[in-house]
């Protein structure tokens, strides 16, 4: 089965420059894959415009053409001469910043292609416009710098506890689907803070029941300190690859970054920061907090909405030593359930 290392192996070796292929002035290099569709390979193809193709044989079975993106689109091409030629649907990413996407999607085809050739169009055609609806921006505002700082924060814990994860499970990610906490397992979850400030440690707290634990669990609060600077070691873009390298890309995972407000090449994937201080507290007595124990009738007055809120972390103590890792490492681990 292809994978990511294989995509990035295959575009190398093509880089060398296309050979013309095909009788009617295609110039295009390619490579067999070893997925198959109607007993022919599957071919990768880099053009003289260095656009990147997936190219599945259709078995003459006719293709839809799809140009309605100036990004990818689906072509119908025939490559070879006489007998040996060949009938292809193209998918073609014609944005070469673009390509690191477009190999997820190469291999979201690649999973779900068969082998009767005749249905190959379709599946082509289908799993784009998933993919095109997974990432097409909701209207909402571009991320600020504060807001970047917050998803840096975020991918940061997620590559920790995807890596200790066997099962390299991105479900663990729950703040952008709307979830009370940014991570869950079982009947552990973690809250996930970022802050800009160089001066005392500070954060600001949404609701009553942000820092209330999952019922008859724990909830640990993860703070980091960071600052923007140029040539940062620390970006989205940077994030979202070592994401992509541990998961592989799957749609799971871009749905998660489109529902954080990530947008591929917008001008915050590229603000750079550096980590200065990171922080970890257990969320229990005496952590300073408003919570529904601490009100009348366990919840805020009738009429009371958007309770925000600041805490001095300084009033707290943060686990020390190897706490941490295994925090992490027992939360990456845990089935889902507990």
């Amino acid at each position: 089965m292809t994978g990511l290392d294989d995509l990035r192996l295959s575009w190398t070796a093509l880089a060398a420059g296309p050979e013309p292929e095909g009788g009617e002035g295609h110039h295009m290099a390619t490579l067999p894959l070893p997925e198959r569709a109607g007993g022919s390979s599957i071919l990768l193809g880099r053009d003289l415009d260095d656009r990147r193709h997936l190219l599945v044989p259709t078995a003459d079975a006719e293709v839809t053409e799809d140009t309605s993106s100036d990004a990818v689109q689906i072509l119908e091409l025939e490559l070879g001469t006489g007998p040996k030629r060949l009938r292809y649907a193209d998918v073609v990413c014609r944005m070469p910043r673009l390509a690191e996407v477009f190999d997820d999607l190469i291999l979201a085809i690649l999973r779900t292609i068969g082998p009767d050739a005749a249905e190959a169009p379709e599946v082509c055609s289908r799993t784009l416009e998933d993919w095109r609806a997974m990432l097409r921006p909701p209207a909402r505002e571009p991320l600020s710098v504060r807001q970047t700082a917050g998803l840096v924060a975020e991918l940061h814990t997620a590559i920790e506890l995807v890596r200790d994860d066997p099962e390299r499970r991105i479900d663990v990610w729950t703040g952008p689907t709307g979830a009370r906490h940014d991570f869950r397992r079982g009947d552990r979850a973690l809250e996930v803070k970022a802050s800009l400030s160089q001066g005392e440690a500070t954060t600001e707290i949404h609701g009553i029941e942000q820092l209330a634990a999952p019922e008859g669990g724990t909830l640990h609060l993860v703070w980091m300190r960071l600052e923007q600077v140029p040539d940062g070691r620390v970006s989205v873009a940077l994030l979202v690859e070592r994401l992509r390298k541990l998961i592989g890309g799957s749609p799971a995972l871009y749905l998660r970054l489109t529902e954080a407000g990530w947008r591929p090449e917008a001008a915050a994937e590229q603000l750079t920061f550096e980590i200065r201080e990171r922080r970890v507290y257990r969320v229990e007595e005496p952590f300073p907090r408003l919570h529904p124990a601490n009100l009348v009738a366990g919840a805020a007055p009738a009429g009371v909405r958007n309770v925000r809120y600041e805490i001095a972390l300084d009033h707290a103590s943060p686990l020390t030593g190897g706490a941490v890792g295994q925090l992490f490492a027992e939360l990456a681990v845990e089935h889902t359930g507990g």
